[in-house]
């Protein structure tokens, strides 16, 4: 026969709970050593597939908020840093305005070493919020 306590659990909500909070139950209930080794396993499993999951998600996010141009021009090295900046970020904005997207980038930045052969790619950023296509 039942006692009070596994009465009260057969009405128990478990939709409620977490899964982690559902594997500590059948952990707390369980006398097998084999099953709770098993449920440890799984649990483990479970929580490293959700790492997977958020780490895969934000890298999504962040990929989805860049944008890497090829051929635009570069000016001349002897051009002191703070002007090359300008320049480029000059020249991106322009593309944008050609393009009618209003989006201020967060970062714009030229990628790998410098080539006399030909420019560098360029990665913009921006934050993500209110960038829109002018129609």
């Amino acid at each position: 026969m039942c006692d009070l306590v596994d009465r009260d659990y057969i009405n128990h909500d478990f939709f409620k709970l977490s899964e982690s909070e559902i594997v500590q139950e059948v952990l707390a209930r369980n006398k097998d050593p084999v099953i709770e080794q098993m449920l440890q396993v799984l649990l483990s499993k479970q929580q490293e597939k959700i790492k997977k999951e958020v780490a895969d998600y934000i890298d999504a996010e962040k990929r989805g908020r860049s944008l890497v141009i090829s051929g635009i021009d570069e000016p001349s090295a002897s051009l002191p840093l703070k002007n090359r900046q300008a320049d480029l970020e000059e020249k991106i904005c322009n593309i944008l305005d050609a393009l009618d997207v209003d989006c201020a980038p967060t970062e714009v930045y030229r990628l790998g070493k410098r080539d006399e052969r030909r420019p560098q790619l360029v990665k913009k950023k921006y934050d993500g919020r209110g960038a829109q296509v002018r129609g």
